[in-house]
């Protein structure tokens, strides 16, 4: 049983949740040593004022602040979850394609995302909420990218 494909997929997409769960720990990390770089909310954010206009500054320093401090911290976060996911599903799963058992959890959550926002979109618009959300999917696809990296003839029993 530990050799099927379908067992790899359930137990790929199970262990995704504690991967969340570490995840958001090294988002909050990125979130605070990037804060630290702020300067204790200094409104000049990594210098932009120096390099742009006043009345150009705002809309700047929102889209970098929503970048840094957002959008950054959601693709670590899905980021971190797929590579816990992937790393221990190699270690139960016993068969040979985990680039089979990494891309079918994939794509099962892109798929689950995909209706997920059409039913958001449909009940409450577009917001920057939908695309948080889709960096947490590409970043967790990162995270299942060291699937394709690794074969059964490997010491991935050694961790």
């Amino acid at each position: 049983m530990r050799k099927q494909t379908w067992f790899g997929v359930v137990v790929c997409a199970l262990f995704l949740f504690p991967g969340l769960a570490v995840g958001k720990y090294a988002a909050s990390l990125f979130k605070y040593l990037t804060a630290a770089q702020d300067r204790f909310n200094n409104p000049d954010l990594l210098g932009l004022r120096t390099l742009f206009s006043t009345d150009f500054f705002a809309a700047v320093h929102e889209i970098f602040f929503w970048i840094i401090f957002v959008g950054i911290p959601a693709a670590i976060h899905g980021g971190v979850a797929g590579a816990i996911a992937v790393f221990i599903a190699a270690y139960i799963y016993t068969g040979p394609r985990i680039m089979a058992v990494a891309t079918m959890t994939g794509l099962l959550v892109t798929i689950l995302m995909v209706l997920v926002t059409i039913v958001f979109m449909w009940q409450m618009g577009w917001q920057l909420v939908v695309l948080d959300a889709w960096l947490h999917v590409i970043g967790m696809w990162i995270g299942l990218a060291p699937a394709w990296h690794m074969r059964k003839t490997s010491s991935i029993k050694t961790l």
